[in-house]
């Protein structure tokens, strides 16, 4: 048993350090130049591919090897951008795991028939996270409605999905499903 446990701290310890897990698709070292500029260039195409740690070691070897040029500003202000991109990316994936959750706890509601717990759930990821499923949540809640024989909320659940998604299908389909 200590010998499983004196394993199993080796490896929390030795196995981050090796960058098999990491999800910025970053590998190897930067291929580095003597000019500041194709540094720099080199930095914003690996911003612009979302290879962060890549893009923040060139801006970082521009800073350190060219302190005195224009390109040293600049490369900080990249590192700013990089910081500002990462955290976007943080906040999307946070956003979508919060909306994953709900959609869980409302399929478990929904599968247990407590219909008013599955519609408060639906109804706070339309309000806190709008997103491209908002058709599927909206058709889902006049399921939810239906069943609860609430047909005002039901109707108006398809009413928001012609009005938030004007000209789509599913706006032909809530159409239809009126009756209009």
């Amino acid at each position: 048993m200590r010998l499983y446990r004196l394993l199993l701290l080796a490896a929390l310890v030795l196995v981050p350090g090796c960058g098999l897990f990491s999800n910025n698709g970053d590998f190897g070292e930067p291929d580095y130049a003597s000019e500041a500029s194709t540094n720099l260039k080199r930095g914003d195409e690996a911003l612009d591919s979302s290879q962060y740690q890549l893009a923040e070691k060139y801006f970082e070897y521009v800073k350190t090897k060219f302190p005195f040029l224009e390109a040293s500003r600049q490369a900080e202000l990249r590192l700013a951008d990089v910081s500002f991109e990462r955290a976007k990316k943080k906040q999307a994936d946070i956003r979508e795991r919060l909306v994953r959750h709900e959609v869980y706890v409302a399929d478990f509601y929904e599968k247990r028939d407590r219909w008013v717990a599955a519609v408060n759930r639906l109804e706070t990821v339309l309000q806190k996270y709008p997103g491209p499923d908002d058709d599927k949540y909206l058709f889902r809640l006049h399921d939810l409605y239906s069943r609860l024989k609430d047909q005002t909320k039901a109707r108006d659940a398809l009413q928001r999905v012609i009005t938030r998604l004007p000209g789509t299908p599913a706006a032909e389909r809530a159409q239809k499903m009126l009756g209009s």
